[in-house]
């Protein structure tokens, strides 16, 4: 164990939720554990972890809590993580997890029915309510307001409430009112696992995966950028290639697949990060919406495929609806001249960068 790191285990021996069972299934593969390193001392002292194996009760300091990062961050994994640490801890307590899109969902239903007061109670009542993707309720004023009347009764009882986004809180244009009820409590951003914290977590990945790195290839990706799933995706990889009955993988190996990562950028993989940055369905990206958050993130998906691939304009276009190359052109001019002065284009884009190709950072 590295100094300063603390350990949530995902693993939980006590009755959970549907909801979580479900996560927990879809999850197999993935490390069983969230590292919360000193870049992130500031969610460990939010959530009141008090040692570093986690073996001690989460006692939320702030509520609610808002933890905010790009997509590729592990938002996901942390609120799972705490939602399996106070299930350990508090085995007879409800923990109610969902995305802002699944609680979209279940308040048409309960209006649908004519049960919305059962369905206030619901969420009102579970003694921890997890949710990710915030940024899902951006077009539904109707539910702001029901989330707002929870978290009012949620805030008077001290009951916990985590949630996530992709985007800072004032970049949502969420109500007043359910801005005001988030602002009251705790927002912390989310930090990309430092140095020290991913040469542990290199260490725990390869434990899992039976893979020795070399000194050489473990610093390599101790200082890179490259975000979780991508490194699980990289373990997964050199499983593949049967290299754990070759001793230690050395540098230029892992130095290859980074590589050929880069050089495989699909653009539909850079349409379908653009569309998780910005909270948005990636038909909102590629179709004909004029929202301004829609054409913000079109522009800026069109930006970055010229930047990262060798794709011309016209061809651009096709992953768009076959718009015209004089179209892409003025999008991917008009992102070039934001970037230089507008501060959200500009982290925007270089998040995207970061995410899409982390080496070359």
């Amino acid at each position: 164990m590295t100094e300063g790191i603390a350990t949530l285990s995902l693993e939980t021996d006590s009755k959970t939720t549907r909801r979580r069972n479900q996560i927990s299934a879809s999850a197999r593969g993935m490390l069983r554990e969230f590292l919360l390193g000193p870049e992130n001392r500031l969610i460990a002292t939010g959530i009141g972890l008090s040692d570093i194996e986690g073996t001690s009760p989460i006692n939320f300091a702030m509520h609610p809590l808002l933890i905010t990062a790009p997509a590729g961050y592990g938002k996901t994994q942390l609120l799972m993580a705490l939602g399996a640490t106070w299930s350990r801890h508090y085995a007879e307590h409800q923990v109610t997890f969902m995305t802002g899109s699944e609680l979209s969902h279940a308040y048409l239903e309960a209006l649908k029915l004519d049960d919305v007061p059962p369905f206030q109670k619901r969420y009102c009542r579970a003694d921890l309510l997890l949710i990710d993707r915030l940024d899902e309720l951006v077009d539904s004023p109707a539910v702001q307001h029901q989330l707002s009347v929870i978290l009012d009764h949620r805030i008077r009882y001290e009951r916990p409430t985590v949630m996530t986004t992709r985007q800072p809180l004032h970049a949502l244009k969420l109500s007043e009112r359910l801005t005001s009820r988030i602002s009251s409590g705790l927002i912390v951003p989310l930090e990309l696992p430092a140095a020290a914290t991913r040469r542990e977590l290199l260490d725990r990945i390869g434990e899992m995966h039976r893979i020795e790195l070399s000194n050489e290839a473990r610093e390599l990706l101790a200082e890179n950028t490259l975000p979780i799933p991508q490194l699980m995706g990289l373990f997964n990889q050199l499983n593949a290639m049967n290299v754990a009955a070759c001793g230690p993988v050395e540098k230029q190996v892992v130095q290859q697949l980074l590589d050929d990562d880069h050089d495989q950028l699909d653009p539909r993989n850079i349409i379908t990060a653009t569309a998780r940055h910005f909270g948005l369905k990636v038909n909102s990206v590629t179709g004909a919406s004029r929202r301004k958050m829609d054409a913000m993130a079109r522009a800026i998906a069109m930006f970055l495929i010229r930047d990262l691939t060798t794709l011309s304009y016209q061809q651009i276009g096709a992953f768009f609806q076959n718009r015209d190359h004089t179209t892409v052109m003025h999008a991917c001019k008009k992102i070039n001249g934001l970037i230089e002065t507008d501060s959200t284009a500009r982290s925007a884009v270089q998040e995207l960068e970061r995410f899409l190709v982390p080496h070359r950072s």
